[in-house]
């Protein structure tokens, strides 16, 4: 299933007897009891937003606060307010709730509007640009992070200045690899190579004169698909 991956098959005596899904036995003599063993996969973020109320901390000389009357919001259920008082400043937010892997690219998303110019930005003060916008207003980065992380910053530069949030995103990126067992039947390629929780790619098989293809397998070894061209959604590297 989503989210699991397959160890292997252990027999009574908790001895691993094969890593492979699919484990054929020959002249059986006696009684056999295997145990398929699985491992749930760590898992990243998908999305999230404001409506469940992520848990919050502030640094800097500023605060937060939830507002739920819907005419300051853009989604209707709830924004996150972040108020600058001082003469200027750095202000941001962590929002737990999240779990960034090292070197793993993410798209980070949300509404925004800001009467007052203020630098903002995701993850990185770097990643940031200047905005204003008196109307909501969608504001989209890519963020890689250098180390692992539990928590996904927000940060703004501004002076006497207030920013409404709303509907806040982040989707995974994945990596997704096409290979032939044997190039000399064969080739294989997927397009793209990289996309997002839930795009769809295209994988392709051409097959050699003199060989016809079979079927696409994925990393255990199971059978997904038996057509030559498989459109399917990413849910994992």
């Amino acid at each position: 299933e989503y989210g699991c991956g397959f160890t292997g098959w252990t027999d009574a005596n908790g001895n691993t007897v094969s890593q492979s899904a699919e484990y054929n036995i020959n002249n059986i003599t006696s009684d056999i009891s295997l145990t398929a063993v699985f491992y749930e996969k760590e898992k990243g973020i998908k999305e999230n937003d404001f409506e469940s109320k992520p848990t919050v901390t502030a640094s800097g000389n500023g605060k937060y606060e939830y507002i739920n009357d819907g005419s300051s919001t853009h989604s209707g259920n709830g924004a996150l307010k972040l108020t600058h008082n001082s003469q200027s400043g750095n202000f941001s937010i962590k929002i737990f709730g999240f779990l960034l892997e090292k070197q793993t690219e993410y798209e980070v998303s949300f509404y925004y509007k800001a009467i007052k110019k203020v630098w903002i930005y995701a993850d990185s003060s770097s990643n940031g640009e200047f905005v204003s916008a008196e109307d909501w207003t969608l504001y989209k980065v890519k963020i890689c992070p250098e180390s692992r992380k539990t928590s996904l910053q927000v940060g703004v530069t501004t002076t006497d200045a207030e920013i409404y949030i709303d509907d806040l995103k982040i989707k995974n990126y994945y990596e997704v690899n096409a290979n032939s067992l044997n190039e000399s039947c064969g080739t294989a390629t997927v397009t793209p190579e990289i996309a997002a929780y839930g795009d769809t790619v295209t994988f392709h098989a051409d097959a050699n004169y003199g060989y016809v293809f079979s079927s696409w397998r994925n990393e255990y070894g199971k059978i997904v698909s038996q057509s030559a061209d498989f459109r399917p959604a990413v849910l994992d590297n």
